[in-house]
């Protein structure tokens, strides 16, 4: 007390000199010009104005060049250039004593911005009036949580400032900001700071404003603002007293006592604002952190500043936790969330959790989610969050109205449809961020964002089993899935227009399908319907639909289909029917074509016979007519200049053709009619330094030769052009042999051996070989047609032709036909087969194989064989 009178008398003696001094000293004593620099050296550079935003914290300099104050971090300044380094901060101030100050900022670490424009403050009143700090003053920003902008160490004078509630608002800069009282240990880092630039000890002081008026009414008014003044220095006693209750590091408790006091987050490496604590809570802290109060604050810690709080020795807390752990859920806040404790059967607010923030979660009571903040159990309004996933989840809800699906198949996003608002679904696995679901026959991909985490309990449809046929089915428009286990239908989700998706079954009108791990169904008519590998007909969508032949290694265009017209396939080849057209392969593009199950085709070829020994080319385009009606109905069409293999003459103008599994016929005066002469190679096996097998004095190469020679002799008496590998005892490799058979062409090949078991074994029988892929022999010249589809099945009913004919012309053990990898039978491109005509090791089938008689027989068997075989294909 003695301190304040004393104080006070001193400024009554200080107002007494001011008012005895004469008028012009006074006046010269109160003008603003008299007070400004006279010769700052500054001069402007450049009149534009920059916005630019702080790297780093920058010093504000007076005209002196004297630190005043300091901007912080990211905080947007609107300067003018003066020169190299050194910007003026744009506006006037009255800082101390002088008025209309300017700031300066010397070598900033910045980057220049556009217009950064102004931030406004709704239901603020202006108030005209002057606002002053006399230990300085804290700027804070309006729209981040509070954060300091920049402080300004001297005493500041603002001409006005705006009332909010309970906080000060001013304008600086072009921009508003909340405006407080320096603190205590920034302003005495400014009194060092002017005690080390002027040499002395610079006590804190109080400047006190006079307005210069005359006579008495000059002398209130500095009482008036003397007394100002008083209360001042007592309010900062006051506060004095207070910032001296520090805290002990025993200290386990503080209680807030300033408004919103900001929880940061330091994990980052720098200071985060994550929420804020409530004035007048208490609250229990981790450890003594310096300036700083550890708290809980989520999985981790946060940071409150110590000065906002005071220390709590006598506490009861009653939500404070006492063991309550997090689950290994959480939820990011929509919006700055309060957290509420409801011990005491209200609401009461006690922090807050900002915005964005990622927080973890104890429980879930109905629409509230329980969190501990700062150690205290509080509730967060659920419908205020969006839940977050965890990799265990296996249900997920859709919130947004269209929330897409995405195929990643190959390598890029592609919508393929989207799924309904409030419908949930299971998921296959956690994806980051995405669920990744069941789509078709692979996987769909959601954004999580748009999605919460479910029970499945809700979902009616759920697939327990269903697999997909081989059918599919693709969306003429954008897609409805419905699902109808309420009694209605109920769209679930859509398949975008275009999309090829697969089908579990079709019931009536409807196609059943799996999306996303529920059964759904979609609309048939609304779709093109694929095909399965066991469909074998198909049915012409679309106008001269073309056939191409493939057998070159490349697609060649030899005729059309019409339109409506239905047709027998040989087999499903991709996106591709393979059609019989001949005695060659013809391809459909299955996109211009449509399921047909169990169709009436009246031309139906009801025989095996596909083509004969007549050949013709077609001397123009020329059409293909079914006759069964009784009149010609044209269903398919053969291009100009292509050869095509008939069964046989109609009648003198036409010719009976199988098209497609249809019996056909063509105007033979349209086409240039030959005569097919078959090429039948012959190879007998082994032969010169390669004796084959031996016993009882024979050699296998010998007896294969004479039994080749006479299935020659009867083949060309028939008319046949045969070929051998071999003319007389000499040495053929066996990659030779099946180039000779390659290169000439041959219709079909058929290597003649002999067979053996060991000396004096009892085995016996005949047998035939066919091509079988073995992965341990790659093909070395014959690798486009060793496995071709058509070569093996046609080889095998070659082999089993001949294997009958043999067993039933010489009575021998039926020993079968079956599959190898032999070298000549792998490396011809034609119908291929090996023949073991019987055991030379067996003494008896031995005198049968070397006996003419039985010779003639096995020839005369396989001469017939391979005529019965080529009068089918």
């Amino acid at each position: 007390m003695k301190f304040k009178l004393v104080l006070f008398s001193l400024l009554l003696f200080f107002l007494s000199v001011i008012i005895l001094v004469p008028d012009t000293y006074a006046s010269t004593f109160n003008n603003p010009e008299n007070n400004k620099s006279t010769d700052t050296g500054i001069q402007t550079e450049n009149d534009s104005n920059l916005f630019i935003q702080l790297k780093h914290e920058a010093q504000i300099l007076d005209s002196n060049m004297d630190e005043v104050g300091v901007i912080h971090q990211n905080e947007i300044v609107s300067v003018k250039k003066i020169n190299d380094g050194l910007y003026e901060i744009q506006g006037t101030f009255q800082i101390g004593t002088q008025t209309d100050a300017l700031l300066y900022l010397k070598n900033p670490d910045f980057t220049e911005i556009g217009d950064a424009g102004t931030n406004s403050i709704d239901g603020a009143e202006e108030v005209q009036q002057s606002i002053s700090f006399d230990q300085g003053v804290t700027l804070s920003s309006i729209s981040q949580n509070g954060s300091p902008s920049l402080s300004i160490y001297p005493s500041i004078t603002f001409s006005s400032y705006y009332q909010v509630q309970d906080q000060i608002m001013v304008q600086w800069n072009n921009r508003f900001y909340y405006a407080s009282p320096l603190n205590r240990e920034q302003n005495e880092r400014f009194l060092e700071i002017q005690g080390e630039i002027n040499g002395v000890e610079s006590p804190a002081q109080t400047d006190l404003n006079v307005n210069s008026t005359k006579g008495i009414q000059k002398t209130e008014n500095a009482i008036t603002d003397a007394l100002k003044t008083e209360n001042a220095i007592t309010d900062a006693l006051k506060t004095e007293n207070a910032i001296k209750a520090t805290f002990k590091d025993s200290d386990k408790y503080f209680e807030v006592t300033e408004n919103q006091v900001t929880v940061y987050d330091n994990s980052g490496g720098v200071l985060k604002p994550v929420g804020y604590l409530t004035k007048g809570q208490v609250y229990p802290r981790v450890s003594d952190f310096g300036d700083w109060h550890q708290i809980q604050f989520g999985n981790g810690f946060g940071y409150v500043w110590k000065d906002a709080t005071k220390p709590v020795t006598t506490v009861t807390i009653k939500n404070e936790n006492k063991g309550l752990a997090p689950s290994n859920r959480s939820f990011t806040a929509n919006s700055q969330l309060t957290v509420y404790d409801n011990t005491s059967g209200s609401l009461v607010p006690f922090a807050v959790i900002n915005k964005g923030e990622k927080y973890p979660i104890i429980g879930t009571l109905g629409e509230w989610l329980q969190v501990v903040v700062s150690g205290r159990v509080g509730y967060v309004y659920a419908p205020a969050v969006k839940l977050d996933f965890t990799a265990n989840d296996k249900y997920f809800q859709v919130l947004a109205d269209v929330v897409t699906i995405y195929d990643n198949s190959s390598g890029a996003l592609r919508p393929v449809g989207y799924l309904s608002k409030g419908q949930v679904y299971p998921r296959v696995s956690d994806f980051g961020d995405w669920h990744q679901i069941q789509f078709g026959n692979g996987f769909g991909y959601i954004w999580k964002d748009a999605t919460s985490p479910a029970s499945g309990n809700s979902i009616q449809n759920k697939n327990m089993g269903l697999l997909n046929s081989g059918q599919t089915f693709t969306a003429l428009n954008n897609l409805s899935i419905y699902d109808n286990t309420s009694g209605s239908l109920v769209p679930f989700a859509v398949i975008n227009q275009g999309e090829k998706y697969p089908i579990i079954a079709q019931v009536g009108e409807w196609l059943q399908v799996d999306l996303a791990g529920r059964i759904g169904y979609a609309y048939a008519p609304a779709v093109k319907l694929g095909f399965s590998p066991s469909d074998r007909y198909f049915q012409v969508l679309e106008d001269n639909v073309t056939v191409y032949d493939n057998s070159s290694g490349t697609l060649q265009p030899v005729g059309r289909l019409t339109k409506g017209q239905v047709y027998m396939r040989v087999s499903d080849y991709g996106d591709w029917h393979q059609i019989q057209i001949g005695n060659r392969y013809g391809f459909i593009w299955k996109d211009a074509t449509g399921v047909v199950y169990n169709p009436y085709i009246p031309n139906k070829n009801q025989s095996s016979v596909k083509f004969g020994k007549i050949a013709f080319t077609t001397l123009d385009n020329v059409t293909v007519y079914d006759s069964s009606s009784g009149s010609l109905t044209p269903f398919a069409s053969i291009n100009k200049g292509q050869t095509y293999r008939a069964i046989s003459h109609f009648g003198s103008d036409w010719l009976k053709i199988d098209f497609a599994g249809r019996i056909g016929y063509v105007y033979k005066p349209a086409t240039e009619v030959t005569y097919i002469s078959r090429t039948i190679f012959l190879d007998a096996g082994h032969g010169g330094s390669d004796p084959g097998a031996a016993a009882g004095g024979y050699l296998e190469k010998n007896i294969n030769f004479a039994v080749t020679q006479k299935v020659r002799s009867i083949l060309v008496n028939r008319g046949y052009n045969v070929m051998m590998t071999r003319e007389n005892d000499t040495y053929i490799g066996l990659y030779d042999r099946a180039g000779m058979a390659n290169q000439a062409d041959a219709d079909v090949f058929v290597s003649i051996h002999t067979n053996s078991a060991g000396s004096g074994s009892s085995v016996n029988g005949i047998e035939t070989y066919y091509y079988k892929y073995d992965p341990a022999y790659p093909s070395k010249i014959n690798s486009a047609m060793h496995n071709d589809p058509e070569r093996v099945s046609k080889s095998i009913s070659l082999a089993k032709i001949i294997q009958n004919k043999l067993v039933s012309y010489t009575g021998a053990t039926n020993r079968g036909s079956d599959g190898a990898s032999f070298a000549v039978i792998r490396e011809t491109k034609m119908p291929s087969i090996l023949v073991e005509l019987g055991f030379i090791t067996n003494s008896t089938e031995r005198q049968n194989l070397v006996s003419e008689s039985y010779q003639n027989k096995l020839a005369q068997a396989i001469a017939d064989g391979i005529i019965e075989y080529l009068n089918y294909y």
